[in-house]
């Protein structure tokens, strides 16, 4: 497969489908990377659970992005001031 698009997302369950959606689009595309690992920000955040079997995923099809956000997420999630990347004070150094 010559120049295939990768694309990669370890952040959020919201940019993981913008990306798939993107993929979807792009007729080279090769693969979606993205982390397994349990996490409230990928799997709690849509009404309706994401499911990838086999290793594929089915893109929602409804409009828009393809899902719909739980309620109340912006006082479960609320904005903290600060770089998003700053240490946990738990984490041993």
């Amino acid at each position: 497969m010559k120049d295939a698009i990768t694309g990669t997302r370890w952040q959020n369950g919201l940019i993981a489908i913008a990306n798939a959606h993107l993929l979807a689009a792009i007729p080279n595309r090769f693969l979606l990377e993205t982390n397994m690992t349990a996490n409230p920000l990928k799997e709690g955040l849509f009404k309706e659970k994401i499911i990838v079997k086999n290793g594929y995923l089915d893109i929602p099809d409804k409009p828009g992005s393809g899902v719909e956000l739980i309620e109340g997420l912006e006082e479960q999630y609320p904005y903290i001031p600060g770089w998003w990347n700053k240490p946990y004070p738990g984490m041993p150094k």
